[in-house]
């Protein structure tokens, strides 16, 4: 087998990298030692920086949402249409939704095909139901809403068995439903509605 030198000074630079790891969360080895991938993780969630990690991904994400959110302002027809300063908020928002309305069908026509499944929730907007039926989804199932707050009612199962309000829409269900839902629809702030879903419930 010809290892280079490159291949060599590779081998150690990884080998320094793993003891550095390994040493930071308070561990040590032997020459004599083999060294799992639960190994590294573990050191690496002992000296916090798995935390760190998932900090930096977070705010990431945050940051991509922020520069998406301006570059769809700024490439919007309607705000960027000659005489949109002019316009009442009335009929800025009228022409805003219409925009909107497509890009949810064009991510609706993204994600399902006929035959598909999805879950909405009770109040729903209807041109968002409409979007799945011309899209061939078969298969709309509707949740409740609770009849006080108009929250989703996350604990139905999909059987349409009302459960609890405030349970959770477990994998374990979604999955128990043939064919699998595709989307979860919850539009927030509510749409008729107007009720806003606090985060920890979505």
């Amino acid at each position: 087998m010809n290892r280079t030198l490159a291949d060599f000074q590779a081998a150690q630079q990884q080998q320094a990298a793993i003891n550095a790891i390994l040493l930071r969360g308070g561990r040590t080895m032997s020459s004599s030692s083999v060294i799992t991938p639960e190994d590294v993780l573990e050191s690496l969630m002992n000296d916090g920086t798995i935390d760190a990690l998932r900090l930096k991904i977070i705010n990431q994400l945050k940051a991509n949402l922020k520069n998406t959110t301006i570059k769809m302002a700024e490439e919007s027809k309607v705000f960027n249409t000659p005489g949109a300063e002019k316009q009442t908020k009335r009929e800025l928002f009228d022409a805003l939704r219409q925009e909107l309305e497509l890009a949810f069908v064009n991510l609706v026509l993204a994600l399902c095909g006929p035959g598909d499944s999805v879950v909405m929730f009770q109040p729903y907007y209807f041109n968002a139901y409409m979007a799945f039926q011309m899209t061939g989804v078969t298969n709309i199932i509707v949740g409740p809403g609770h009849p006080d707050t108009l929250y989703p009612g996350a604990g139905f199962s999909l059987t349409l068995s009302i459960i609890f309000f405030h349970e959770v829409l477990t994998q374990k269900t979604l999955s128990e439903s043939k064919p699998t839902p595709k989307i979860v629809t919850v539009v927030n702030p509510g749409n008729p509605s107007g009720t806003y879903v606090p985060e920890p419930l979505l």
